[in-house]
């Protein structure tokens, strides 16, 4: 974290030159007792956006409540000397109650809900339906590259609210520049085209976390289902402990991986805080009139007729 945290301190002196990808570490002290940490990580390559990990108490036995230590984390997090930084996200279980009453206070609001999935277990093997599933015909799985990126940007646009897309703000490099663990997009090959239908995108590497989330189009398509137990194999042998997300909206998707032996561990909720501040220019347009100009005209140039009245004369 140290090396880590001193190249992103040449990202910040060279911000102009290079992508921003370094986390930075946030600590709390209690009379110079460490008792909690948090990191800060770009969410985008140009690092408009950043995202803020719930913070890990480290000291249970602290006087200091969990949600103060998480507001002080946040506040300072917040605060940090970032030109770029716009906008602020924040993942979190919905029962951490102290962490986001603190979120709250600090101006974060919700933005979307996600359940988290875990793969099968060793107790809870994979069936051998799944081990020996291969994609039906017309479908094709791959690494997310240059080439098949803009396919898949269609999907990545349509997972949340304009808000939401603004607080994010990524762009298409992004989907091959942080093109990290485990992602992949599945693409129809039907009629000598290519459509994606769905995706996963690791949407953080914190802790050494692996969360992929999966993106469908708004409309459910029925192939992805099929092409579900192959996505869970595949993730299956890159990493056991790895974790899928996906969003609590979308009822078929959950009904797919829940019938394939994933387990559902809790639901995740997204709240984004947005610093964009509206640029206002004191300059005037050369040639424009004012409100009052354009009104004279529509000013009567004699007094107005009586109304007529409608009552008993």
């Amino acid at each position: 974290m140290l090396v880590r945290s001193f190249l992103a301190q040449a990202e910040e002196k060279l911000h102009q030159l290079i992508s921003k990808r370094q986390p930075k570490c946030l600590v709390a002290f209690e009379d110079q007792n460490l008792i909690a940490f948090c990191l800060i990580e770009p969410y985008n390559l140009r690092g408009t956006c950043w995202t803020i990990s719930p913070p890990d108490v480290i000291d249970e036995e602290s006087d200091i409540s969990h949600k103060n230590i998480s507001y002080a984390l946040i506040h300072k997090a917040l605060s940090y000397k970032n030109n770029s930084a716009n906008s602020w996200i924040i993942k979190c279980s919905t029962n951490q109650l102290e962490q986001l009453a603190a979120s709250r206070e600090l101006g974060f609001q919700p933005l979307k809900l996600f359940n988290s999935w875990s793969l099968p277990t060793k107790a809870n093997k994979l069936n051998e339906s799944i081990k020996k599933h291969i994609l039906p015909s017309g479908l094709e799985w791959q690494r997310i590259t240059r080439s098949n990126a803009n396919l898949l940007w269609p999907l990545e646009k349509s997972q949340g609210s304009v808000h939401l897309r603004q607080i994010l703000d990524r762009q298409l490099n992004d989907l091959v520049n942080h093109n990290k663990y485990g992602e992949g997009v599945l693409l129809s090959t039907k009629e000598n085209s290519k459509v994606a239908i769905a995706g996963l995108i690791n949407r953080s590497n914190l802790q050494n976390r692996i969360v992929l989330e999966m993106l469908t189009d708004t409309t459910w398509d029925i192939r992805v289902g099929d092409a579900i137990p192959f996505i869970i194999n595949e993730m299956y042998k890159l990493n056991k402990s790895v974790s899928i997300e996906t969003s609590s909206r979308d009822e078929e998707l959950t009904e797919s991986i829940a019938q394939f032996g994933c387990i559902r561990n809790e639901e995740q909720i997204l709240l984004g805080r947005s610093l964009w501040r509206r640029q206002t220019s004191g300059k005037l347009i050369q040639g424009a009139k004012s409100l009052e100009s354009m009104l004279e005209g529509l000013k009567p140039q004699q007094p107005p007729l009586p109304t007529p009245s409608l009552g008993r004369r």
